[in-house]
């Protein structure tokens, strides 16, 4: 070992730090990210689970009701970047930390000494061959999430396992493969006996819009909405912020804040006890306007912006319907629990086409600041491990006639519907709405053949949320 060497970059690493300390005396300072208490984690679709789940909950006590089957559709859990993103990372934020580290030794820049000492000491810890892989934090948000499921309903999941009882599904990737292992791990002491069938290459099911041609040529390029909130005042206004923040005398590009934003989100995710330097660039409404941005663009990529991802919602919720009147009607034998593994698109197509997070106005560039309550949240709809559950319900109350009952849930709290009651719905009520969605779900016009216009009778629950708004002062709403 060269002492020398050794001893000669300590004395370097330690003039550094006096150098960013000695600046410090000559410039104001915004905040410190890493001191800070209660710091903003929503980030869009690279959230952490751990950050939004409903912690609230125990074993789900619903008097004289018995669960017959769960039924679950679950995002992958916390993932590496993909192929470019890492590209962009490594070859951007070496350069940009050198840079923003020089700018506060020349006394220009106002973060603060901790997030300095934090950023000088950090390095990229991920690399090409690791995109898209599941990260061990998200190995354990799904292992996890399973566990609770389990705790909360054992009528149906703490049962022996046959493949018969339980089936399982994912899509053909290895973050949704993965995630339906690490799910059976937290719900069977031997994970190993689990039957988790391959990958389909074509899953209908699970990815209706990979096979979709009328989806896939309409969605190359970025939403009009949301390239207009890019390159509006209030975007630029960001840029030109966090670049002075940063030291920098001339704007970054918006390239290069999204790379910055991209690697702040992601380092919180992999690992929740610690905080990312990078974080640091962004003050809280800077961060509130990049998770809009991200909204925006799953909400016309693959929510309510787009009529084809309602329809492409279709065969999920006609699954779930299917499998739920077979129950209902005592006709076939039924799984105990039904678990899917796949991507954001699914979810948010499904949740879709179910109305739920639902806004009364459309999501737009500019009507950012009066949707700040917005129910179309990508934190909370769609973070990693995001999920949406339904828990079929044979209820026998005493002196009353049987009734079956919907618990529908989301990030494993009550998922509010038209027509619900905190997420409990009647059977009757549920039926009504999605018999049509079933009865009508077929894919023959991805190929372009036919009409793609639908209308609010054909979405369930959102009919019931149109009449609402014929009276609007029932809506509560808060600008």
């Amino acid at each position: 070992m060269d002492t020398s060497r050794t001893t000669t970059a300590a004395l370097m690493a330690l003039a550094a730090t006096l150098a960013l300390l000695a600046g410090a005396l000559a410039r104001d300072t915004d905040y410190c990210y890493q001191d800070e208490s209660e710091k903003y984690l929503l980030f869009a679709s690279k959230t952490a689970y751990e950050f939004v789940r409903d912690s609230r909950r125990g074993a789900e006590i619903l008097p004289h009701c018995t669960p017959l089957q769960v039924w679950w559709l679950n995002r992958h859990g916390t993932r590496y970047p993909g192929k470019s993103t890492i590209k962009s990372m490594a070859e951007k934020l070496p350069g940009l930390r050198d840079s923003i580290l020089t700018n506060h030794q020349e006394r220009s820049g106002r973060l603060c000494d901790a997030d300095l000492e934090a950023l000088q000491q950090w390095k990229l810890t991920v690399s090409e061959g690791q995109e898209n892989v599941l990260t061990p934090a998200g190995e354990q948000e799904l292992f996890l999430t399973a566990k609770r499921l389990s705790d909360r309903f054992p009528e149906v999941l703490k049962l022996p396992y046959t493949s018969s009882r339980y089936k399982f599904q994912h899509t053909d990737s290895q973050r949704t493969q993965e995630s339906a292992r690490q799910f059976a791990r937290g719900l069977f002491t031997d994970a190993d006996v689990v039957n988790i069938p391959p990958a389909d290459k074509k899953d209908l099911l699970l990815q209706p819009y990979t096979e979709c041609k009328v989806w896939l040529e309409g969605d190359k390029s970025d939403p009009p909405e949301w390239r207009k909130l890019v390159e509006g005042s209030l975007m630029q206004s960001l840029i030109a912020n966090v670049s002075s923040r940063l030291g920098f005398r001339s704007d970054l590009k918006f390239v290069d804040v999204d790379t910055i934003y991209d690697m702040c989100r992601f380092q919180e995710a992999w690992d929740v006890q610690k905080t990312s330097p990078w974080c640091a660039a962004f003050n809280k409404d800077e961060l509130k306007l990049l998770e809009y941005a991200e909204d925006l663009r799953y909400y016309y990529k693959s929510g309510y912006g787009d009529e084809k991802n309602v329809k492409l919602g279709c065969p999920l919720a006609k699954d779930l319907y299917e499998r739920f009147n077979a129950l209902a009607t005592g006709q076939g034998e039924q799984p105990a629990g039904v678990f899917y593994f796949a991507h954001s698109s699914t979810l948010h197509m499904l949740q879709s086409r179910l109305g739920a997070f639902r806004d009364p106005w459309t999501l737009r560039a500019d009507n950012y600041q009066y949707l700040r309550q917005r129910a179309w949240r990508i934190s909370l709809m769609g973070s990693f491990a995001g999920n949406l559950g339904a828990v079929f319900y044979k209820c026998a109350p005493p002196g009353e006639p049987e009734s079956k009952q919907v618990l529908f849930l989301a990030g494993e709290g009550p998922l509010d519907l038209p027509g619900c009651k905190v997420g409990l719905c009647t059977w009757e009520h549920v039926k009504q709405l999605l018999e049509p969605v079933a009865q009508e779900c077929n894919l023959d016009w991805c190929e372009g053949n036919g009409a793609t216009t639908i209308t609010a009778a054909h979405l369930p629950f959102v009919a019931a949320l149109l009449l609402a708004l014929t009276s609007l002062h029932e809506i509560v709403f808060e600008l």
